[in-house]
């Protein structure tokens, strides 16, 4: 909120070795902050039976997972959560040929596998999906209570920023 930002997409809510919020919000909400409120969109996941949350696109998810599997939770978001699902990957991801960087063997699997069929799968979201950016999905403004705000696009969307 110091430097003008509305929306944020930190959030994972998931159980993980290296990051994740276990137990918190997988939906869109208003988060306070020391600097005030700000709108979050985590990123997306679907809730199984008996509350176990998995992650179904973003980042080593979208490269590692298969397609289908991405796919499937983006409609099962938008169709039971009623949003548009927030997936994101890092532009290295795109790049096959980059140089690899020292690391042990499971750092070398999390990081490059998968990146021979990234822009495939790129691809294939962006000609079943519909996308925008975070701010044209959710224009959320400072002082509007979350229970009054409505995603601004079709729920057949996913966002990308």
């Amino acid at each position: 909120m110091d430097c003008g930002f509305k929306l944020d997409s930190s959030i994972v809510p998931i159980s993980h070795d290296r990051y994740g919020i276990p137990g918190a919000s997988r939906l869109p909400h208003l988060l306070n902050t020391p600097s005030g409120q700000i709108f979050e969109v985590p990123a997306a996941t679907v809730e199984l039976a008996k509350g176990k949350v998995l992650p179904i696109g973003g980042g080593g998810y979208l490269r590692l997972l298969p397609y289908r599997y991405c796919a499937a939770g983006i409609r099962r978001v938008n169709e039971n959560d009623r949003t548009p699902a927030c997936i994101y990957f890092h532009p290295w991801e795109l790049d096959p040929d980059i140089s690899p960087l020292p690391m042990g063997v499971i750092g070398r699997w999390r990081t490059y596998s998968g990146l021979s069929g990234m822009q495939r799968k790129i691809e294939r979201l962006l000609g079943e999906f519909e996308f925008s950016t975070m701010s044209v999905a959710y224009p959320y403004q400072p002082g509007q209570a979350a229970s009054d705000f409505v995603p601004a696009i079709s729920v057949r969307t996913a966002c990308a920023d």
